[in-house]
């Protein structure tokens, strides 16, 4: 058996996974130390294994252990190869069948030119040409009648006119209910006669329709009937509706 110290082998350069590596094992203890073998392969499964021991005292470091040999293992697989590596231009001139060449780029479409007309000029005429004259277009006057459908239901007995139907809006400065004479009302009715009225399921009756004096709003109420002797004042009420027409001027 040779009796020559470690740093007295030869250097081995070439290694494989299955050689055999001398281990000394617990070699800070006196008891338990001994020398054993282990294959490279199982040497490496170890090596990447969590350091338990360090990892006691410092998370971090029980996975320090683990990176020091990768990083180490990185480094020598970035060490030149010992022997000649072929350039990948060599490659392509022994493999040319084996690569694909990229499909070449489609050919882009060359846009028609698109001829100028020349101005032809008569003799004698100046080539100056003469703009043509572009006419402003007279704007229409906002119609002085608008027929309008208030939705029920509205709470109280005033509706304002929103404000696309404000004179002021449609360049007027008042307005009137336009009196519909066809339709039949209730002898108590008490302003101007729409073009129509269509009552929520109550059957109710229009009772009032009129602009409040001075003010761009209309009071608006109904008469529901309980009996023949008792009746109930109401505004508009859900699902009910009113049509008319308002004059400006």
């Amino acid at each position: 058996m040779s009796t020559r110290r470690p740093d007295e082998l030869p250097e081995i350069t070439e290694i494989d996974f299955n050689d055999i590596l001398m281990i000394e094992v617990f070699p800070d203890d006196a008891e338990r130390r001994k020398l054993g073998k282990i294959t490279l392969r199982n040497f490496l499964n170890i090596a990447q294994q969590y350091d338990e021991e360090k990892g006691s005292d410092n998370l971090l470091k029980g996975y320090q252990s683990q990176f020091d040999w990768m990083f180490n293992t990185l480094q020598e697989l970035a060490k030149p190869a010992p022997g000649p590596v072929d350039t990948y231009e060599d490659f392509l001139s022994e493999n040319t069948d084996i690569v694909e060449a990229p499909p070449p780029p489609s050919p882009s479409k060359t846009p028609t030119p698109t001829r100028t007309p020349s101005a032809t000029t008569t003799p004698g005429a100046s080539k100056t040409p003469t703009p043509s004259v572009t006419r402003t277009p007279t704007p229409t006057p906002p119609s002085s009648l608008q027929e309008i459908t208030i939705q029920g239901p509205i709470f109280g007995y005033e509706w304002n006119l929103p404000k696309k139907y404000l004179p002021s809006t449609l360049g007027f400065s008042n307005f009137s209910i336009v009196n519909n004479s066809d339709l039949l009302m209730i002898e108590e009715f008490v302003g101007r006669v729409p073009n129509s009225f269509t009552p929520s399921g109550l059957g109710e009756e229009l009772y009032i329709l009129e602009r409040i004096t001075g003010r761009n709003a209309l009071r608006i109420a109904t008469i529901v009937d309980y009996d023949e002797d008792t009746e109930r004042i109401a505004t508009l009420l859900e699902n009910s509706s009113i049509t008319l027409t308002l004059r400006y001027t």
